[in-house]
């Protein structure tokens, strides 16, 4: 298993020691607006962060993770299982140093806002957010939208997502 540490409320994992990169993995009491650094101090060293991990539990028709009856799959116990953001974040800002999100990263999170800088939009990243509304910020450095990004996101009324190179 990946070496994991916890820095101001975020958990990270190691991904690539010699590269010094990390993955953000899980959060725990943060409320607010989760700005994730680019870089991070950890024994001695600044870890670069790369990545934000998604869901990783299983499967199974017509369930979402910790959400009601539209639910899309299992909820696992492991920190991924409802994505990274804990209960009490509202707004996230994704440094443009990441390069991969996962599938269902922010799914189920009550998140209201959102400023996304990177170029990878990862499968039902927002899924099931009915807090979600028009406080979503895509940058015109996005490449890849994942699949059913904003299923299930019922308050979510405008969307403006400049030209990307596939959907």
């Amino acid at each position: 298993m990946a070496t994991r540490f916890e820095s101001t409320g975020c958990t990270y994992e190691i991904i690539n020691a010699d590269k010094k990169e990390i993955a953000l993995v899980g959060t725990s009491g943060l409320s607010g607006e989760l700005e994730i650094k680019s870089r991070v101090f950890h024994m001695f060293k600044f870890y670069t962060v790369v990545s934000i991990k998604g869901y990783t539990g299983s499967y199974s028709a017509g369930y979402y993770p910790g959400g009601d009856r539209r639910r899309k799959y299992v909820e696992s116990t492991s920190i991924e299982g409802r994505g990274v953001v804990c209960d009490g974040i509202t707004k996230v800002v994704v440094p443009d140093t990441v390069t991969e999100i996962g599938d269902y990263a922010f799914a189920n999170s009550g998140l209201t806002g959102f400023t996304l800088q990177n170029k990878l939009v990862g499968n039902y990243m927002f899924a099931n957010n009915d807090s979600l509304t028009n406080n979503v910020v895509i940058t015109n450095n996005i490449t890849s939208i994942g699949y059913g990004v904003f299923a299930d996101c019922n308050a979510l009324h405008d969307l403006s997502i400049p030209f990307i190179g596939s959907v």
